[in-house]
């Protein structure tokens, strides 16, 4: 599998080989690193704050393949504009166009986005601090 991942990123079809690989178990470990390898692009986010909840709003380009973070717990999804394909942990995969809202269970999720998106990551809290909160909801580090 990793070999796969490596040479579809040189090529620049590494989703093609995440689906291919995705019925026999997918290793987002072996995604990561094929690319990190690869140029990287800019996701800008926003961190917005009401009284008990943290928004995170990621913006990606068409054509942008994203690894999020692994999410300690559920989160609320909002996508708001823009479409993408999800390819799921368990290899599923689901077709999304915005408007979109449903909750992730924990975990990670990898997104190539069809349609420039913008995705709102949701939680109910009172702190405000973005550097405690991105401790306390995902695991740190690389491949992690």
């Amino acid at each position: 599998r990793a070999r796969a991942a490596r040479a579809a990123a040189r090529t620049g079809e590494l989703m093609d080989a995440a689906l291919e690989y995705a019925p026999v178990g997918l290793d987002y470990r072996v995604i990561e690193r094929a690319m990190l390898a690869m140029p990287q692009t800019e996701t800008p986010t926003v961190h917005t704050f009401a009284e008990g909840l943290y928004v995170r709003q990621m913006r990606a380009a068409a054509g942008t393949i994203v690894l999020g973070r692994v999410h300690r717990g559920s989160t609320l999804n909002i996508l708001m504009a823009g479409k993408c394909v999800l390819l799921g942990e368990d290899g599923s995969t689901v077709g999304l166009s915005a408007p979109e809202t449903f909750v992730s269970p924990p975990g990670r999720k990898l997104a190539y986005v069809i349609e420039d998106m913008i995705w709102l990551n949701v939680w109910a809290t009172d702190k405000t601090d973005v550097d405690a909160l991105e401790q306390e909801l995902f695991v740190m580090g690389p491949s992690a």
